[in-house]
């Protein structure tokens, strides 16, 4: 070590050192003055100051007064602090990982609602979106065309993770009723494979069973000229079928009628007793 250096070393080393607590979890910690003065030494270790970062985030405002004016208020532009700052891909993962499970208060969700009711769209700002909508040529989803993988994952995603409640018909409600009578257990609305929402699904039979309206899957019967469902539905079938799984579907007739009880059990042999 240079002669110089080494000097230096000594001269801190024999400097008193000054006893702080850390302000997250209260540990004891001695640092020189010097290194107070410059506004440091709050912290024992990286992990309390970022501790300390995710509070102030998420809504710490012991430093800021009630009706105090941001310093960076109205200042945009070239005079902004943030102008032309480029942020890291890991400081964008750090707040990420900040922000993650946060939640509003039932006070601000209140706050925001009403807020929100407020709010009225003007004719002014009608004409405004209609004149964007006509001069751009790609505005929303006009113009745009969805490949055929891209089909294939909004699918699978809509299967999994439906965006609405599930509101059981007729045909299910007495479905279910016939299944409580019988002993069965039984799961409602059962993602499969990627492909289909089930109906009914019996982990114990390794059973499917579909509840299918007259109408809108087109029963021979009483809509035969809708075919649109039918190759969809028979598409659902064979991939349930090769993965092991019995598929049983039953028309709307069927279950509404005062013998389907019987009917069951004598054509399918579902009775699982």
């Amino acid at each position: 070590m240079p002669s110089g250096i080494y000097k230096r070393v000594k001269s801190l080393c024999r400097k008193e050192k000054i006893k702080l607590d850390c302000q997250v979890c209260g540990v004891s910690i001695f640092l020189l003055e010097s290194i107070i003065k410059r506004g440091r030494g709050k912290f024992c270790s990286k992990q309390c100051k970022n501790i300390s970062l995710k509070k102030t985030m998420l809504g710490n405002k012991k430093g800021f007064k009630k009706g105090q004016e941001a310093w960076n208020k109205n200042i945009t532009g070239e005079n902004s602090h943030s102008f032309g700052r480029v942020v890291s891909k890991d400081t964008k993962l750090k707040l990420k990982a900040i922000s993650t499970g946060y939640k509003h208060t039932e006070e601000a969700r209140k706050k925001i609602r009403e807020k929100r009711a407020k709010q009225v769209i003007t004719e002014k700002h009608k004409e405004s979106i209609k004149e964007a909508a006509k001069n751009n040529p790609n505005y929303g989803m006009r113009g745009k065309t969805i490949s055929q993988k891209g089909k294939e994952k909004l699918r699978i995603w809509n299967t999994n993770n439906p965006n609405r409640v599930f509101k059981d018909t007729k045909p299910e409600l007495r479905m279910e009723a016939l299944l409580k009578s019988l002993g069965v257990e039984y799961q409602k609305q059962v993602p499969l494979f990627n492909i289909a929402r089930v109906d009914f699904y019996v982990p114990s039979k390794n059973l499917v069973i579909q509840c299918d309206g007259c109408f809108w899957h087109g029963c021979p019967i009483h809509n035969p000229n809708w075919t649109k469902s039918q190759e969809r539905d028979a598409n659902q079938d064979k991939v349930l079928q090769e993965n092991g799984l019995i598929v049983v579907r039953f028309w709307e007739h069927e279950i509404m009628s005062p013998n389907f009880r019987i009917l069951m059990l004598h054509q399918h042999g579902t009775d699982t007793n």
